[in-house]
């Protein structure tokens, strides 16, 4: 019989983003965002909600790692909270050390696996819910009075994942760069 070790408790609960073509960008963005052109991801594996402050105390027990700023702000350290205020470099790390606890290999998304994801497989919406204003969403006057909400308070996405484009922003692995640009 072959031992199977029992999941790991630092491990996010994992959404497989299907392979597939989408439009990245937006007309009607930011100068960043344009043009609108077709790209290609291969499937890859997001968490299904942003990393909570629990989730991030165990890194930052494990490692000796400083909080970051709102660490101990009452209105930004529910358990069940997103961690806000973390660097790009101090969420790099992060993903270092839960691919070394776990055994697998975790980054920070492209930003074009982002927008795919992000997405949920809709086509040239100005947001990831559509294209209603964010004052459409459910709450939407009683969200973010006191800091972040705990994640997966609402409805998913079409590929299962939640608060993706809200609640807190977001870090990507790479960046956009004007004198980069095809």
């Amino acid at each position: 019989m072959q031992h199977v070790a029992p999941p790991s408790t630092v491990e996010p609960s994992l959404i497989r983003i299907p392979e597939g073509w989408f439009l990245m960008g937006s007309d009607s963005g930011q100068d960043c965002e344009r043009p609108i052109h077709r790209v290609w991801i291969n499937s890859f594996f997001l968490a299904a909600t942003q990393v909570t402050n629990a989730e991030y105390g165990r890194f930052l027990h494990a490692t000796a790692t400083m909080p970051p700023p709102f660490w101990n702000d009452p209105n930004f350290h529910h358990a069940q909270q997103p961690v806000a205020g973390v660097s790009w470099h101090e969420a790099a790390r992060y993903c270092e050390w839960l691919s070394s606890e776990t055994g697998r290999c975790f980054r920070l998304p492209t930003e074009a696996e982002w927008e795919r994801a992000a997405r949920g497989g809709v086509e040239q919406k100005q947001f990831p819910w559509g294209d209603d204003p964010p004052q459409s969403l459910p709450d939407y006057g009683k969200r973010w009075l006191t800091g972040p909400e705990p994640v997966a308070q609402y409805a998913p996405n079409a590929f299962g994942l939640y608060d993706i484009g809200d609640n807190v922003h977001e870090w990507c692995t790479d960046w956009y760069d004007p004198n980069n640009v095809l």
